[in-house]
């Protein structure tokens, strides 16, 4: 049966004018009773791997799932609003019910909510943990470069902004990140 469906993919993708690359392609099961499972492309064994990173995420044969990675692409570069936080928060507790096939209807808090996930899917980080934690990765990457991107974020580059609301200082950002996520106060900062 792999034999066909192998014969049926490398079909399908050069009638496309594509080829499948045997090093590049990883091959991982999620069965709890130890398949011996080979597969070959143009006879070369596919490796079985017991975890691979998908979109930035570690995916793991225990069944673990990516964090969201096409919702959080390129977060690092978001402006974080009050409000876009709420959206954050209110996508990650509404995918959170749908896996547990929780209906708003059935009035479950969300606290009750997430100790199911946690017992279903195990410890994790919150999604707007997450997005502020690779904001921050992103912000030390950048400082510690020398260019363009980093006169920019520092808002050191000379030009002038339209007249509108000033935006949030990265240099106030990471403040208030460090008083929320490690509950400093704001005489240490």
């Amino acid at each position: 049966m792999a034999d066909a469906l192998e014969d049926r993919i490398g079909t399908s993708s050069s009638a496309y004018g594509m080829q499948i690359s045997a090093e590049k392609t990883k091959l991982m099961t999620n069965a709890t009773n130890n398949i011996n499972s080979t597969i070959k492309i143009n006879d070369e064994k596919v490796e079985d791997v017991q975890s691979f990173k998908y979109l930035g995420a570690i995916v793991t044969d225990e069944g673990s799932l990516p964090e969201s990675s096409k919702f959080l692409y390129a977060c690092e570069s978001w402006t974080l609003t009050a409000e876009k936080e709420r959206k954050i928060q209110a996508m990650e507790m509404r995918n959170y019910r749908r896996f547990l096939g929780i209906s708003y209807t059935d009035r479950i808090t969300n606290e009750e909510v997430r100790k199911r996930i946690r017992c279903a899917i195990g410890p994790h980080d919150e999604l707007l943990k997450t997005v502020k934690q690779r904001k921050l990765r992103w912000y030390g990457h950048i400082t510690r470069s020398s260019g363009l991107s980093k006169a920019i974020l520092q808002g050191t580059e000379q030009g002038k902004r339209r007249r509108e609301k000033p935006l949030e200082k990265s240099l106030e950002f990471l403040k208030s990140f460090f008083r929320e996520t490690f509950r400093i106060s704001k005489e240490f900062l």
